[in-house]
């Protein structure tokens, strides 16, 4: 049966696919980038999906009574870090590399406050069937080698630009209140020096990591702790 329903998906998205319009692979990607109208496919792409966890959201408190959503932000990658990234990849800076390569270009990262919550998130997005799902990448249950977690799913949301539809990739991340303090900190670290950090920087990066995963943990039990108050009373 659940191959019958992968079958049914994956022919309603090649069926969408076929009457979808595609951007100008001869212009630059900084050309293309700089469009109106992929700025504007690529903001109604995430504000559909932003809509769609305020939308989960709700139905995660008519089940626990609870928010998940600590905060929900978005953003569209700056064109120095498209080029950035390609380079870092090794490949030639162009548009073909750009919108094949390249998954995150318009992102929206979920705050929620325990790992369970992000689960559950992740579930319910596969699950639905809302968007195809592209690409999925677990790095709460495997952590990058520098500590970094986070759960990420690339989704194909549909837009309609001065009547064409365009199918636009959102990354999502699904991340903790602590995952993000974290990554933030890395982030502010790393990228903003452009070099390497020192070695013992990078041991202190990964133990705070460490420490970070135990918190969670404890956040979770604290989570779970105060849902059985709230049952027992």
């Amino acid at each position: 049966m659940k191959n019958n329903n992968k079958e049914q998906k994956e022919e309603k998205y090649e069926e969408r696919n076929s009457d979808t319009a595609e951007w100008d692979m001869s212009l630059s990607p900084e050309e293309l980038w700089n469009l109106p109208e992929f700025q504007k496919a690529g903001s109604q792409a995430r504000c559909k999906v932003q809509e769609y966890l305020m939308e989960l959201d709700l139905r995660y408190q008519a089940k626990t009574g609870n928010s998940f959503i600590r905060l929900i932000e978005s953003r569209m990658k700056s064109i120095e870090s498209i080029e950035r990234k390609l380079e870092r990849k090794k490949l030639d800076v162009n548009t073909e590399n750009m919108l094949g390569s390249l998954h995150d270009i318009s992102g929206v990262r979920v705050i929620c406050f325990d790992i369970k919550q992000i689960y559950w998130i992740a579930r319910k997005i596969a699950d639905d069937g809302r968007y195809e799902i592209v690409k999925v990448k677990d790095y709460v249950r495997k952590p990058k080698k520098n500590g970094y977690e986070s759960y990420h799913v690339v989704c194909r949301a549909p837009v309609t630009v001065e009547n064409k539809t365009y199918f636009m990739e959102v990354e999502i991340q699904i991340r903790t209140i602590l995952m993000d303090a974290w990554a933030s900190l890395d982030t502010k670290l790393r990228y903003k020096k452009n070099e390497p950090l020192p070695d013992e920087m990078e041991l202190q990066i990964r133990k705070y990591a460490k420490w970070s995963r135990r918190l969670d943990k404890m956040v979770r039990n604290i989570m779970e702790l105060s849902q059985e108050n709230d049952f027992g009373n």
